[in-house]
């Protein structure tokens, strides 16, 4: 450990702001592979018209490298182990290799993240 109080601490985000700046996110996932997107979700942002929203964006950049494979807005608060089953058959069921989480809060985060790990074994 040092003495002099120097550390560094390098986080790989970036952020991408403004106007519009949705419709970048389907070549987002094309720079990092994706070619199969999962959108998670839960109702409150399905009804307030969000999730319709990516949808329109994706359908735009849809083609044989990309495209939405499904939507599962079914997140609650406080998901269990049984919706995080659910997910990931449902992620299984439509073959895909990157999910988008829209919305925030730790629902959203801890059922997301198994779902990835669980989904691919």
């Amino acid at each position: 450990m040092s003495t002099s109080g120097y550390f560094t601490y390098n986080m790989r985000t970036v952020v991408h702001s403004g106007a519009d700046s949705i419709i970048k996110v389907p070549s987002l996932f094309r720079g990092l592979g994706g070619k199969r997107v999962l959108l998670v979700s839960d109702e409150g942002l399905e009804k307030a018209g969000l999730v319709n929203r990516v949808k329109d964006v994706f359908t735009l950049n849809n083609g044989p490298d990309m495209q939405l494979v499904g939507v599962y807005a079914k997140v609650t608060p406080d998901a269990g182990s049984e919706s995080i089953n659910d997910l990931v058959a449902y992620a299984r069921s439509v073959a895909a290799d990157s999910i988008l989480a829209l919305g925030g809060g730790l629902s959203l985060i801890h059922i997301s993240e198994p779902t990835r790990l669980l989904s691919i074994s």
